[in-house]
């Protein structure tokens, strides 16, 4: 098996302060890729601090999901916007996929649980966007579905393997395997052949298995023809372009984790891995929470048991390091909760995931919103067994 995407990567880390050096003036090599440009942020600065809502966005609008016995939301989803809609992929019970507008109206549900023609067995893992052609591919197990974006079924592809996570770029689809030498495959769609980039051994210390993972989806910046892919124990963020797999950001630490770390992890066990790992295992790892803002990127990364993020300022090349504060949503601007992220070329929704619907409704209770938010109100009115709130930051 030939490596698509043999790496030389000359790094030139010597830059001042906070300055993300944005290499130029010069060209790496990555396989037959040129590449001018590369983001590098170094974590070791010691200067911390609160990163507020604010400084990245104007304003937010408040999107309240209606909540119906056809449009419940799981506890564990994926969300998407595509076209003005909100699509969300639930992937514990109830099975199904559901559309929503831009308002939070249910729109309808795409396929079933079933097997006749346009259905899929509960084995339902993700979802991603062909723009151009208005096209959803759901992946189901070893079969990825195909519907036109108002649920009608188009047909299918059959897999080789059970992958769990997919993305649509360039006319390509991408799939991330598990327990593969390989991190990334390329599938062309119309005639099935495949390449494979990001050899495990080389970009990922080794680490194939994929029982544990904190990242959810390693796909970022999902609705962009530029969509980008970090594998949990990756430094380095990599970008999906038409003519092959491009470094874009690469994170730099005395404290990365490294293959040791990770040998000692593997002998955990899978039951509990992710906490025992973090609170023995203190080391930076974890490209995750990805959103491209107008002229900024954020994204956090884990630190032992803590949760850090970085912003960036593609027009001055500097960044910031510390702890998100939605001070938009929120009353202060000391508060830290944040959710799951989506961002394309209009602007950045946020839902916060089930696991803090508790803390979120206790918050909405207490009187603890901004006061400026829009439908505040409402949202004090909402019952426990509401659907997701999800919050959308345009960029103006």
């Amino acid at each position: 098996m030939r490596d698509s995407c043999c790496l030389i990567l000359i790094l030139f880390l010597c830059f001042p302060g906070c300055t993300a050096k944005k290499n130029e003036g010069f060209q790496k090599i990555i396989g037959t890729v040129k590449i001018d440009s590369l983001y590098v942020i170094d974590l070791d600065i010691d200067e911390e601090q609160l990163i507020a809502y604010s400084s990245i966005f104007t304003k937010v609008e408040t999107i309240i999901l209606e909540t119906s016995r056809e449009s419940l939301i799981g506890n564990n989803y994926k969300f998407s916007v595509f076209e003005n809609n909100i699509y969300i992929l639930n992937l514990s019970n109830p099975k199904d996929f559901l559309v929503f507008d831009r308002q939070g109206k249910f729109l309808r549900k795409i396929g079933g649980i079933g097997g006749g023609p346009g259905e899929y067995t509960p084995r339902v893992f993700d979802f991603t966007f062909d723009p151009d052609n208005h096209i959803i591919y759901l992946l189901c197990d070893r079969v990825v579905n195909k519907y036109s974006t108002d649920g009608k079924f188009l047909g299918h592809i059959s897999l080789s393997r059970h992958v769990p996570f997919i993305q649509f770029s360039n006319g390509k689809l991408y799939l991330a395997p598990q327990g593969n030498a390989y991190l990334l495959e390329e599938m062309d769609i119309e005639t099935g052949d495949t390449k494979f980039y990001l050899k495990a051994e080389q970009y990922s210390k080794g680490w194939t298995e994929s029982s544990w993972t904190l990242q959810g989806s390693p796909f970022r910046n999902q609705s962009s023809e530029s969509a980008k892919f970090a594998h949990m124990f990756m430094d380095t963020l990599v970008t999906m372009q038409p003519d092959g797999i491009v470094p874009f950001l690469v994170i730099k630490s005395k404290h990365l984790i490294d293959k040791e770390d990770l040998q000692k992890f593997a002998q955990m066990g899978p039951e509990g891995r992710g906490l025992e790992m973090r609170k023995t295992i203190r080391k930076i790892f974890c490209i995750h929470k990805y959103f491209e803002a107008k002229n900024k990127i954020c994204f956090s990364y884990l630190n032992g048991m803590g949760i850090y993020s970085v912003l960036l300022d593609t027009l001055s090349n500097s960044y910031r390091k510390g702890f998100l504060s939605n001070d938009l949503v929120f009353d202060r601007r000391d508060r830290t909760m944040f959710g799951h992220f989506f961002s394309d070329a209009e602007g950045v929704y946020e839902m916060f995931p089930s696991i803090l619907k508790e803390d979120f409704m206790k918050l909405i209770k207490e009187g603890k919103l901004s006061p400026d938010l829009d439908k505040r109100a409402q949202l004090m009115e909402l019952p426990e067994d509401a659907n997701p709130v999800i919050f959308y930051y345009p960029n103006e």
